[in-house]
């Protein structure tokens, strides 16, 4: 399969070097300087931390606008991720999302995925512990692909994922209004609610803006405590405050509240039946406030940017097993609770060039300061048995600065970051532990007649951490960080009068001393642990591709391809295993028709498809430990997740600013598991929601 992976990447490389090759001569304008492509209804993004259209900026970057969220019915990211080339999440309860990008994956340790809200750093503590963010009033949803060094930093390993939110009119009064209601074939009913109001306080210099949400996304699993057990509901709401003193200032200020509980799992069998004795019940609750300050002066400008940020999570697990004796197996009913509180303060500083000549810059200072509360409970007994809590903390500075230089079609950038990380933990008192990188980006781009062509080399960084207590052998008391070179070569262009846009790009991906579980088998000290293990390194693929078909139609058509895979072997893993829960190829194609019916009426439809390859969960030390299924067979090395197909449709008529739509999501009903819980559970998964019908109605003045 690799090769046959390589001879595609290949020829998708020598294809982006002819267009190069073969590309008209870059335009002029009538001053004799250069001009840039135009772009029919330009997107524009701030993925470089200044306003760009999305098909200038060098990098691999997926810009979801709200009106292509409401297109496709989407409450969250993850609903249209398919459409994103190298993107893939699961959750397995509220406040757990675990997100990766082109492969980029880890079952333990830090996220590879650096999560922003506007200037807020949200990225979670864990790579397990992702807030379920709500695309609720956004203006668009930035999705930054491959390691985003210099200007995001650490996480940003995978890749990086901004949340843009709409910000007060200063002008004029806004009101939003969504709704929509639906049945879960063999499940419960789901609906919800949405609006927004923004009012001009004093006009041109003071506006707010109000959004709220409520989600209630019904049930589909039956538990032995009742039928569509695993219902979810969800409450959002957000202020946005901005000020305009004068023509250069402008003040900022964000506060967002969300919570969400889940009265039990998603896990389940084929049949959507779940055994365990208890309710696997899930509670996430977060706050966060931001306060961004921003000064245009003559040929640079200053941004400062002071966030707060906290996160409360709860979640059950339960797990059965057997355990070997002389008279034959003992079940084991594993029932466990787990509770994580997070809280974490930022500050940033960056100026940002705005010169006139061809050099421009970006430099830029961050803190944060983090600490984590982890703790939990036995549960199933006559009473809960509290666990010990674990508190770690983590305090870290950066700077950073890029440089780049124009010089007619080429476009130079060179930027680099220093990181330090502090990290100290109640489980080894006393002790602290210092992780520092020097992490570099190179970039290289060429203007075209219709577009881009670009270079990129950059170095992620994930930092190490602690071991829980125990019997350490000498230095495993922690264990090191992680490094990703990552090189790219890809292409933006747009073609026959700006209808057709294409992008696509090619990469290699070299992972370097990956954090790996040792399994305890025995007393040994060297079990137990997380360690650095191995190696990983595959190239990959993004292509995707819009086509103004007709005047009332558009089709376009998304590929993602990856094939990185270990290089080597640990106590998990052998050569050639690939990295946990990444799909080695997604897909998806859509048609989105707008047709007017009348003066004031048109006929409005969306039908998506989206693809998924297997993936698998890898464990090739599990069946060695000493407990086996209820069925007596041990537990598999490998647990291997099926290839998922997703079609989504809706059609309705739009009138003025209201509009109603009929809609079906999981069309063909599939509810193959999108996540096998590891190999421990392997004989549940994550079961998506299964086919739902329904309506839906928005209003916008």
């Amino acid at each position: 399969m690799r090769s046959n992976f390589l001879n595609a990447t290949s020829a998708l490389a020598i294809g982006l070097t002819g267009l190069m090759a073969s590309a008209p001569a870059y335009a002029q304008n009538e001053e004799g300087g250069s001009s840039r492509f135009q772009q029919a209804d330009e997107i524009i993004v701030t993925a470089q931390r200044r306003e760009q259209s999305v098909l200038e900026v060098p990098i691999a970057i997926s810009a979801i606008t709200a009106e292509e969220i409401e297109k496709r019915g989407a409450d969250r990211l993850s609903d249209i991720q398919t459409s994103i080339p190298g993107f893939w999440a699961v959750e397995l309860y509220p406040g757990s999302e675990r997100v990766q990008i082109r492969g980029i994956s880890q079952q333990i340790g830090l996220p590879t995925v650096a999560t922003y809200i506007d200037e807020l750093v949200v990225t979670p503590p864990s790579v397990q512990g992702g807030q379920d963010i709500r695309v609720i009033d956004v203006e668009r949803v930035e999705v930054l692909r491959g390691p985003q060094p210099t200007l995001y930093g650490e996480g940003s390993m995978g890749g990086t994922i901004r949340y843009i939110t709409r910000k007060p009119n200063l002008q004029d009064m806004e009101i939003r209004l969504e709704g929509s209601a639906g049945t879960i074939a063999g499940g419960s009913e789901t609906y919800r609610t949405e609006g927004a109001v923004g009012v001009p306080i004093v006009k041109d210099k003071l506006g707010l803006r109000v959004s709220a949400a409520y989600d209630n996304s019904g049930g589909w699993v039956d538990t032995p405590r009742g039928e569509n057990a695993n219902e979810t509901t969800s409450l959002t709401v957000r202020g946005n405050v901005l000020a305009q003193p004068t023509d250069r200032l402008s003040l900022t200020g964000t506060l967002l509240y969300q919570e969400t509980e889940q009265d039990d799992a998603n896990f389940a069998n084929s049949s959507l039946d779940v055994f365990t004795p208890i309710a696997q019940r899930g509670d996430a609750e977060y706050i966060l406030g931001n306060g961004v300050i921003e000064y245009d002066f003559d040929g640079f400008s200053f941004l400062s940017s002071t966030g707060y940020y906290e996160s409360d999570t709860l979640f059950d697990l339960a797990f059965q097993f057997a355990v070997p004796t002389p008279f034959g197996l003992f079940p084991v009913d594993s029932l466990s609770r787990n509770v994580g509180d997070f809280e974490r303060f930022t500050q940033e500083f960056r100026v940002t060039s705005d010169l006139d000549g061809p050099i421009q810059y970006i430099l830029g200072a961050t803190y944060t300061d983090d600490e984590t509360v982890n703790g939990g409970f036995i549960l199933g007994g006559p009473a809960p048995i509290a666990l010990p809590d674990t508190i770690n903390s983590s305090e870290a500075y950066a700077v950073y600065g890029e440089l780049s230089y124009e010089a007619g079609p080429w476009s130079l950038l060179g930027g680099l970051r220093y990181f330090e990380d502090k990290r100290t933990t109640s489980v080894v008192p006393g002790v602290s532990q210092t992780f520092d990188s020097l992490n570099p980006r190179v970039n290289i781009s060429y203007a075209l007649s219709n577009g881009i062509i670009y270079a990129n080399a950059s170095k992620g960084f994930r930092s190490g951490g602690f071991n829980t207590p125990g019997l350490f052998a000498p230095g495993e008391e922690t264990f090191d960080p992680e490094e990703l070179w990552s090189y790219e070569i890809g292409t933006k262009q747009q073609f026959a009068d700006n209808r057709l846009t294409v992008e696509a790009a090619v990469y290699y991906s070299d992972y370097k001393d990956i954090q790996a579980i040792e399994i305890p088998i025995d007393n040994s000290p060297r079990q137990g642990r997380t360690l650095n293990r191995g190696a990983a390194s595959g190239f990959g693929a993004d292509f995707s591709l819009s086509l103004q078909a007709s005047e009332f139609a558009t089709l376009g058509a998304t590929l993602g391809l990856n094939d990185l895979k270990y290089d080597s072997n640990n106590a998990a893993v052998i050569e050639g295993d690939a990295l946990d829960l990444t799909p080695s190829l997604t897909a998806s194609w859509y048609v989105d028709l707008d047709k007017p019916i009348s003066d004031d009426m048109s006929l409005i439809g969306r039908l998506d498809f989206g693809y998924s390859s297997e993936l698998t969960s890898t464990g090739r030390n599990i069946p060695s430990i000493p407990i086996r299924q209820l069925n007596g067979d041990p537990f598999p090395a490998v647990v291997t997740i099926d290839a998922r197909t997703v079609i989504n449709a809706n059609l309705g008529i739009a009138r003025d600013a209201y509009s109603v739509k009929m809609f079906v999501r999981n069309l063909t009903n599939n509810t193959d598991a999108v996540y096998g819980g590891g190999v421990i559970v392997a004989e549940e998964g994550v079961r998506p929601r299964p086919r739902t019908i329904g309506v839906e109605f928005a209003a916008d003045f």
